[in-house]
């Protein structure tokens, strides 16, 4: 694809708002690529605990990137594969330790930065919708178009139980409720990308709304702009 028709939808919001699964329906609707910048800081927080390393400790943790290989590629559906040292990551990377550890690697700077580049590399010259906590913000602040998901704690914590059963991952609801209340608060006040809604971000409450009609909502935004702006690669 041609760079100058590159295109960035950046989803925003907390933990358990919906953002995974709205971005993934909505990139597989417009038939655009879809990236999870969540399993990178997970594939970054597996390996340092697979390590035996303490994610609180920034340069163990940026030397154990520098001793192993990690490598992005795009696939067919056009989401992205993970591999380090060559072992395609999958369900591991949603485990109870790796969620729990996730918010004690993503607050170092350095780390934020290599990610980001990452992100950054990925996004040239494609189309893509794009979720996180700082996508709209810091990754990618001229976005064509920012979202931010919000919904009920009650909800969030819902959704992530079923999520992680689904991945065979076990826990109580309370244990959810109570992770999900700590991480929004290490994610909104950390000093580096904290969470917030980005400059001209469409906030979406997704509390009660199925993911049709998420989508649907952005799809209608996507629409308008393209009105707007007569930009050839909002024409899906």
């Amino acid at each position: 694809m041609e760079d100058h028709c590159s295109l960035t939808i950046a989803i925003d919001g907390p933990a358990g708002s919906g953002k995974s699964t709205v971005a993934r329906a909505l990139a597989d609707s417009l038939g655009i690529f879809y990236l999870d910048t969540g399993s990178l800081y997970r594939t970054w927080t597996w390996l340092v605990l697979h390590l035996g390393i303490s994610p609180t400790s920034e340069d163990q943790v940026l030397d154990a990137l520098q001793a192993h290989s990690i490598d992005l590629q795009i696939s067919r559906d056009r989401e992205l594969i993970i591999g380090i040292d060559g072992r395609r990551m999958g369900p591991e990377l949603r485990s109870p330790e790796v969620t729990t550890c996730v918010p004690q690697l993503a607050v170092h700077s350095r780390v934020r930065e290599i990610i980001t580049d990452w992100q950054r590399q990925l996004a040239v010259g494609r189309k893509m919708v794009v979720d996180g906590r700082d996508i709209g913000t810091v990754v990618f602040p001229e976005a064509d178009v920012k979202i931010f998901l919000t919904a009920d704690v009650h909800e969030r914590a819902e959704r992530r139980l079923q999520e992680m059963n689904r991945h065979g991952h076990m826990s109580s609801f309370s244990e959810v409720k109570k992770a999900l209340v700590e991480r929004d608060l290490v994610d909104s006040t950390r000093s580096i990308s904290p969470l917030r809604v980005a400059d001209g971000a469409i906030v979406i409450d997704t509390t009660n709304r199925d993911v049709k009609t998420v989508v649907d909502t952005i799809l209608i935004e996507i629409k308008m702009l393209r009105k707007r702006t007569a930009r050839d690669c909002l024409d899906f």
